[in-house]
This record gives structure tokens, C-alpha cells and sequence, in this order.
């Protein structure tokens, strides 16, 4: 599947040194990005079969990125709380880089959103179904059914 490329180069990332990390900085948001975009477009379009991989892989990839947070916090002294504010702050990087994260960050908030809103979870197994609601029939005040 043509995802798979993104995918493996994202995950590829996380098994890189500290001066290859920041190296690839850029390529690893384009990428991220571009995942984000066909995870958009396969939990539209897709099979159940294509959905059930993007969603597995999303969340390996979010487990990854936790791991790597943790690591992080420990290696740096700060809590996850305080490294999410240090990435917030566009004093941090430079012109270039704050530009690429936040073109990034909006790009992948806006799939995000969107497949959130097109994702139907009654298609997917292991997932809580949604309860059907049943209609109320009207009702006059006497209690009657209308005819």
C-alpha cells in the first residue's frame, strides 16, 4: 500500500541518532503530514481491511511517540507538560522551522479533524457500537397515538 512509505520512514525516525534526527527534522513533519493525509483519505475511502491497518499503525505510532516523549522527559529534566510548552514557543526554533512545524501541525489537525468526522466506528470490530435511538412516535396529549 502507498502508505506504507510514510509509515516506515516516520518509524524509521525514532531509530535514528540525535544528529541524524535532526538532519531529516523536516522530512520527518512532510511525511508525518503526508500519513496524516492518506489516513484521511482511507478512513474515507477505503476498504475495512485498509482501515483496520491505518488505525493499527496510528497507534503505533502513537505509542512510539509516547516512548520517545518519556525518554525525552527523563533525558532532559522536564516534564511532558513542560516539553509540550518549550515545542509551543516559536522562540525555540528557527523562522524556518517554526513555519514548516506550524504549516505541518495545521495540515495534520485538519485531516485529523476530518477523518474523526468521517470515521464510523460501526464499521469497525472491537469498536463500541453506537446505540440505535428509537424514533418516538408523536402522541396527541390524551396519550393516543395519532393516526
Amino acid at each position: 500500500m502507498a502508505h506504507d512509505d510514510e509509515f516506515a520512514k516516520i518509524m524509521k525516525f525514532f531509530s535514528m541518532s540525535q544528529e541524524e534526527r535532526a538532519e531529516n527534522f523536516e522530512n520527518v513533519f512532510e511525511q508525518s503530514a503526508e500519513f496524516f493525509e492518506k489516513f484521511n483519505h482511507i478512513m474515507k475511502e477505503g476498504t475495512l481491511e485498509e482501515k483496520q491497518l491505518m488505525i493499527s499503525e496510528l497507534q503505533e505510532l502513537q505509542k512510539v511517540v509516547q516512548e520517545e516523549t518519556d525518554k525525552l522527559s527523563d533525558s532532559s529534566g522536564l516534564s511532558p507538560e513542560e516539553l509540550k510548552e518549550f515545542a509551543s514557543k516559536p522562540e525555540n526554533f528557527s523562522p524556518e522551522q517554526w513555519e514548516m512545524i506550524q504549516s505541518t501541525r495545521s495540515r495534520i489537525e485538519k485531516d485529523a479533524e476530518e477523518a474523526s468526522n468521517n470515521l464510523s466506528f460501526n464499521e469497525l470490530p472491537n469498536s463500541p457500537a453506537k446505540p440505535i435511538k428509537k424514533k418516538k412516535t408523536p402522541r396527541d396529549k390524551g396519550g393516543w397515538i395519532k393516526s
